[in-house]
């Protein structure tokens, strides 16, 4: 390859990056702009994680499972005076070279932010997982 095709690559790869990066901001606007109530108005903020080794467990047909968990608030039910929280598990289990992902997400169920923030606390320390959530909440919260 010649000095003059190198030369002109370099030159013009900044060009060919900046066109590919507007197109994908583009098309990312545009679809945006049809969800744009639900993703303004849920927020899910990330809260804490922990992890699963298989010596932990009773099952051992997985490698590590790796739980974390997220507080969501509803933007709309703050100013609606409605509970606002909630609370969202995403699981990855890894077995092998295989990673699985569950994710249990239930919002609307705590009407303060320190409740909220209290209970994920808890479910960090016992290591719930999006299959026992629900259990688990009903007894925490009556919801």
């Amino acid at each position: 390859m010649s000095n003059y095709v190198k030369y002109w690559r370099r030159k013009n790869i900044e060009k060919f990056k900046i066109i590919i990066y507007s197109g994908v901001i583009a098309f990312a606007i545009a679809w945006l702009k049809g969800k744009e109530e639900t993703v303004l108005h849920n927020l899910r903020t990330f809260f804490g994680k922990t992890t699963i080794n298989n010596e932990e467990s009773e099952n051992f047909n997985f490698d590590k499972i790796y739980l974390e968990y997220y507080k969501n608030r509803n933007e709309e039910e703050i100013k609606a005076k409605e509970k606002p929280y909630g609370v969202t598990i995403i699981k990855k289990t890894q077995t092998g070279k295989i990673l699985e992902i569950e994710e249990k997400e239930i919002t609307n169920i705590i009407n303060k932010e320190n409740d909220a923030d209290n209970i994920l606390k808890l479910l960090v320390a016992y290591k719930v997982t999006p299959i026992g959530l629900d259990d688990v909440l009903q007894d925490l919260v009556s919801y």
